[in-house]
């Protein structure tokens, strides 16, 4: 398939071009600076599908700027989605398992739910552009509610689990919210089960891990056990009331088309480390190169 990913330059998309693109696809990537440039991209492309990942409102700043963060997440939506009807362009939504809201221990499954109120104005509008997307294009669309992921590339900023062995490595304090609980799914195990919903079928997915669910006070001490860092740098903190504290998937309907994790969370934060996060200097980034005098 010829396939158009938005949010190109982003960690998610860099891992799925390669996903799709291993697995034959043709494809493209776009960060989307007007409608017209990606309406043009559709065409030149000739785009069978588009998969809409860009993404740039904050979850936890978008109670800071409602407007803001409901136009960049549901506005953004709805343009992407009624261009896509208007093209006949197959549209594959990237929303967040973060919909479902606070039901507390209960395992959410894809059309039966439990539903509970989402806890941000950023949930809400990825529930929002999951209606917009049937709307604006309903032939073959495709929503992949999407879990906790991690992996190479991924800002501190972006992921709990990076930021984490960030600290340990360079002994900086590790703050955590230790009530919350989450099962964290490898990147590449992610990105195949993207690509699995997009060639296998219609309709809602879950995407993410239903096992190896781990505290934040765990995943702190496996950072600090991978890098040898120091457990005494963990501090532990209240969680924000925007938080919600446990999320459980069903995958059920993932794997029953073909999907299941390889990558165990141990070897996951392990090749995040020796991949990336040994070439982060303290704030996260990748420290300028030395010129090497002749």
């Amino acid at each position: 398939m010829r396939v158009l990913i938005t949010g190109g330059s982003g960690f998610m998309a860099g891992h799925l071009s390669r996903e799709l693109q291993d697995a034959g696809h043709l494809v493209a990537g776009i960060d989307i600076d007007s409608f017209e440039d990606l309406g043009l991209a559709i065409k030149d492309h000739k785009a069978e599908v588009l998969i809409h990942l860009e993404d740039s409102a904050c979850v936890s700043e978008s109670e800071s700027n409602i407007f803001q963060a409901v136009g960049d997440t549901a506005g953004v939506t709805a343009e992407v989605a009624k261009l896509c009807g208007e093209l006949g362009v197959r549209f594959v939504y990237a929303s967040t398992d973060e919909i479902y809201g606070d039901v507390g221990d209960a395992v959410s499954s894809e059309d039966d739910g439990p539903f509970g109120l989402p806890k941000t104005t950023y949930a809400l509008g990825k529930l929002m552009g999951e209606s917009l997307g049937l709307l604006y294009a309903p032939s073959g669309l495709t929503v992949l509610r999407i879990g906790p992921c991690y992996g190479p590339g991924q800002p501190p900023k972006d992921s709990p689990i990076v930021t984490l062995l960030l600290q340990a490595v360079h002994g900086l304090p590790m703050p955590i919210n230790a009530d919350i609980e989450r099962s964290w799914c490898w990147v590449g195990d992610t990105v195949r089960g993207i690509r699995l919903a997009m060639e296998k079928g219609d309709g809602v997915y879950n995407v993410g891990r239903d096992d190896e669910r781990m505290t934040m006070s765990e995943i702190a001490e496996l950072a600090c056990a991978i890098t040898g860092g120091d457990k005494d740098l963990i501090k532990q903190d209240e969680s924000p009331a925007w938080v919600t504290v446990v999320r459980r998937l069903s995958t059920q309907k993932l794997q029953r088309i073909g999907w299941a994790p390889r990558v165990s969370l141990y070897e996951g934060m392990e090749i995040t480390l020796n991949g990336w996060v040994n070439h982060l200097d303290e704030t996260g980034a990748l420290p300028t190169p030395h010129l090497v005098s002749q």
